[in-house]
């Protein structure tokens, strides 16, 4: 590369003298931006230094070329492209006065070489010179009117001396010999401008671009893979269905669930989202993955006295974005109406029908051979027990769940309706706060990052306020009854109401393991326990008559799940949580009617989740920036690796940050690297990191990138590390403190009785503390990470002094 430059420098005869700057002042339609992005008309200005003069110039030349990094191969159908790009181009602009503009559109993402050279005419006279020719001709004429010795003209300005042109207004000598002239062409300005793709909130795109994106969306939805392909003459074109069947057949890969539940879950949307990227370029090549920004706007719309209803105030959920907002709210007199989402730009967005052929069209993804079977499997061969109808050619992508068979026709959502106002004491904790990404930022290292991001707060809310939940046969007069453990009695909407635990207990423990493995099965009525199933694999213990589980691995279990890695909490925690939700809590087999985005792997059905998902990938690399900053950590592995090495068990197989993964082509490949070849973590999340990625993410909110300056101390702060003695708060029944005087009374009671450190107290998992009595309960459940944040130091605090 350095020689095709130096190549041109040699052409055009350049003197590398730069003396102004190139600053982009326009990318499409975005304004104040730092870099260009590619496939968007870009408008440069060159601005130059005191001294130079544009208007002592003919014109400039713009000379641009792509500098590729050395050691990135880029896929053979951008081999073209690529050569063109490092040739480069040159192109002559006229003057305008001193600020000289340029536009051109950039192809690649990455980094190019934008320099500009002013051109002087090799017989354009300066000023000077013209002065002088000027008495020179004045003086001429005076020699002929007038007596020889008056007329006679000083030395200096005799008519061969005065007429000759000086020697810097010659043709330059690079016409004769190639050397320069330095007063020929002269090097104006030479920058380095950054080229990415901008992934910016939903709301700050522009109506061009956010028509773009819609239109692409509705294509991938209405065409098939191969009409794609055939149409837009891109390999990478899918039908989005494809992208939903990834999503869900991943997670019954053979080893273990390989794109949930384990450290690399937000790393492994990303990839498979950036294949979606990719397919949606394939329509409009300058499309980037936008984000929904929810923390904007709870500080914008959310009113207490008002309850989660007021989020409907966002435009997001209205007629010119996603809709399904207050035209869906209310209760409908028809029980069983579906909720279809009917106004928004995806409005009546269809579901697809059949599960079959959806398979096939993912050819070229991943490896054919191993991939193509697996999913066939889960949606067509009946290794997947949780679909609604096992006929892969009547039913599409809806599982077991209180619904009509036939509200299945188009994506379906309450946004944010949770029973009425159910949700409203549900929502300050577990939705996203500029006070909670702040929290998410201060723990200690990327694996409790990760618990932060991955769970309930950040990921986990969407699968319950974007969808919704009311109906299966739950009212204000639907009581647990008195066979329950807890609650003998109790409304069911009333224990929603009394905290987040148990309402998170309601909509997850039951809806992912237990549902995929078949061990319930609904009408529209609501559902019940699939006796066979449940018997051969032991759901809710139901072969001890629902007692106290003793047996941890049922009903579902894996090899690969170890004590002490997350794909070990995550199963244990549905297996005992199951049991918990149906027979300790008393809810038994009622289940919410939810819309689309649900919480199972199909829920990318909803155009909304993908939006949603993005920011959670925005908040891992913003997390991650603050382990550099804050931490000392280095990319690619944020020191993933170090914590895993003296966690002392591993990742299941494929989450490791140094596991071969199920991906390929997900970002370029290395010299020394097989093209097409499956890739590892380390490496995409090193081209993931800020100096190789092909993206920028364009955080419009000052509440993020500034939260020290703009909410620490500000009288609107809520902190976002908190309490919620979660489980303990048992033992404090009928005592009225707050969550955080449980927890600091509860692990000092610990500490005294144990005679051991503060650290040593909150390291505790609830069911290891015999005097609590519950030795039942799931490892995840601890004081550290999960009932007592605060007290235990899991995050810091976020609003005034850091203590």
């Amino acid at each position: 590369m350095a020689l095709v430059i130096a190549s041109l420098a040699s052409t055009f005869c350049v003197k590398p003298v730069s003396a102004g700057d190139i600053d982009i002042l326009k990318t499409g339609d975005y304004e104040d931006t730092s870099f260009a992005e590619p496939h968007k008309i870009t408008e440069l200005s060159l601005v130059t230094e005191d001294g130079v003069d544009l208007a002592d110039f003919s014109d400039v030349k713009w000379n641009v070329v792509f500098v590729p990094v050395e050691d990135e191969i880029w896929p053979d159908y951008l081999q073209e492209v690529l050569a063109e790009e490092v040739a480069g181009y040159s192109v002559d602009v006229p003057i305008n006065e001193h600020t000289h503009l340029f536009s051109h559109t950039f192809t690649l993402p990455g980094n190019y070489k934008v320099s500009a050279i002013g051109s002087k005419p090799a017989r354009r006279m300066s000023r000077q010179m013209k002065y002088q020719k000027e008495k020179s001709i004045k003086a001429l004429k005076a020699k002929q009117t007038k007596v020889p010795k008056q007329t006679k003209a000083p030395k200096e300005t005799k008519a061969p001396k005065q007429t000759k042109a000086p020697k810097e207004t010659k043709a330059p000598k690079c016409e004769k010999t190639g050397s320069c002239d330095e007063n020929n062409l002269l090097e104006l300005a030479s920058s380095n401008i950054r080229v990415r793709y901008a992934r910016r909130d939903v709301i700050d795109l522009s109506p061009s671009d956010w028509d773009k994106y819609v239109e692409a969306v509705w294509t991938l939805k209405e065409l098939s893979s191969e009409e794609g392909q055939r149409r837009f003459d891109c390999p990478n074109f899918y039908n989005i269905d494809v992208f939903t069947a990834m999503h869900g057949s991943l997670d019954h890969e053979s080893r273990c669930n390989q794109n949930h539940m384990s450290l690399m879950q937000e790393s492994a949307h990303h990839a498979w989202m950036t294949l979606l990227e990719k397919s949606l370029q394939c329509v409009h090549a300058s499309i980037a993955m936008p984000f929904y920004n929810v923390a904007k706007d709870k500080r914008k719309y959310f009113d207490p006295t008002i309850g989660a209803k007021s989020m409907l105030d966002s435009p997001i959920f209205g007629p010119d974005y996603y809709g399904g907002g207050s035209a869906n709210f209310d209760d409908r007199d028809d029980l069983y109406d579906p909720y279809y989402v009917e106004d928004g730009r995806f409005a009546n967005f269809p579901l697809r029908q059949n599960r079959t052929e959806l398979c096939d069209e993912s050819k070229g993804l991943f490896d054919d051979d191993t991939y193509i079977p697996l999913c066939k499997s889960i949606l067509e061969e009946g290794a997947y027990k949780g679909w609604r109808n096992n006929d892969p050619t009547k039913s599409g992508l809806s599982v077991h769940e209180p619904r009509d068979d036939d509200s299945y026709k188009y994506v379906s959502a309450r946004r944010w309706y949770i029973y009425g106002d159910a949700g409203d004491n549900f929502l300050p904790n577990i939705v996203p706060s500029h006070e909670m990404i702040n929290a998410m930022t201060s723990t200690r290292d990327v694996t409790e990052q990760f618990q932060y991001v991955s769970t309930t707060t950040i990921h986990g809310y969407a699968h319950k306020f974007m969808s919704g939940m009311w109906g299966g046969g739950i009212d204000e007069n639907t009581q647990i009854p008195q066979s329950s453990v807890l609650n003998k009695g109790v409304p069911i909407l009333e224990t929603f109401r009394r905290g987040s635990g148990l309402l998170v207990a309601f909509a997850w423990t039951d809806e992912l393991s237990t549902r995929q493995a078949g061990c319930y099965q609904c009408t529209k009525e609501g559902c019940t326990v699939n006796g066979q199933i449940a018997m051969e694999k032991n759901c809710y213990n139901i072969n001890n008559g629902f007692a106290v589980p003793q047996n941890r691995k049922q009903p579902v279990w894996s090899e690969y799940a170890v004590e002490g890695n997350l794909w070990y909490s995550y199963l244990e925690q549905m297996n005992q949580g199951s049991w918990m939700k149906f027979a300790l809590y008393g809810y038994g087999t009622y289940h919410a009617n939810t819309g689309t985005f649900g919480r199972h792997e199909w829920a990318n059905q909803d155009p909304l989740f993908y939006v949603h998902h993005a920011f959670t990938f925005l908040l891992n690399d913003f997390g991650f920036s603050k382990l550099v900053e804050e931490r000392g950590e280095v990319p690619p592995l944020y020191g993933s690796d170090r914590v895993l090495e003296a966690r002392g068990v591993p990742e299941c197989p494929g989450q490791n940050p140094k596991d071969v993964t199920v991906y390929k082509n997900i970002v370029r490949y290395k010299t020394g690297q097989e093209v097409g070849e499956y890739q590892t973590w380390e490496h995409m999340l090193d081209m993931w990191s800020v100096g190789r990625r092909d993206y920028e993410w364009v955080i419009n909110d000052e509440f993020i990138t500034n939260y020290d300056e703009t909410i620490r101390y500000d009288d609107s702060c809520a902190d976002g590390c908190i309490d919620e003695a979660k489980i303990i708060l048992i033992a404090y029944n009928g005592i009225d403190i707050t969550p955080e005087e449980m927890c600091q009374d509860f692990v000092e009671k610990l500490q005294n009785s144990n005679s051991i450190t503060k650290e040593e107290a909150c390291a505790y998992k609830l069911k290891d503390i015999p005097a609590f009595g519950l030795p039942f309960l799931p490892s995840y459940f601890d004081l550290f990470s999960y009932s007592c944040k605060k007290t235990c130091g899991f995050c810091r605090n976020t609003c005034g002094d850091i203590e």
